[in-house]
C-alpha cells in the first residue's frame, strides 16, 4: 500500500502498525510542507479501511475502495 511512496518510512511503519493492531485512532493529522504526500497518505490509509477484501490489513487495489 504505502510501497509506492518514497521516503517517509517510519510514518509508513507506522501506519502499518496501526492497521494490523486494529488500533486505528479516531483521527490523524498529516502536516507538512506543500508536496510531501500528506494526501496521497490519507487517501491511501482510507482505501484500507474501507476495502472489501484487505491484504494483510492493506488495500487490495481491486476493489472500488
Amino acid at each position: 500500500m504505502f510501497d509506492k511512496f518514497i521516503g517517509n518510512n517510519h510514518i509508513k511503519e507506522v501506519l502499518r502498525r496501526l492497521l494490523a493492531s486494529n488500533r486505528v485512532p479516531s483521527s490523524l493529522l498529516f502536516a507538512g510542507e506543500d508536496g510531501v504526500g500528506k494526501k496521497q497518505f490519507a487517501l491511501e490509509l482510507a482505501k484500507s479501511f474501507v476495502c472489501q477484501n484487505p491484504k494483510m490489513s492493506e488495500a487490495c487495489d481491486v476493489c472500488a475502495a
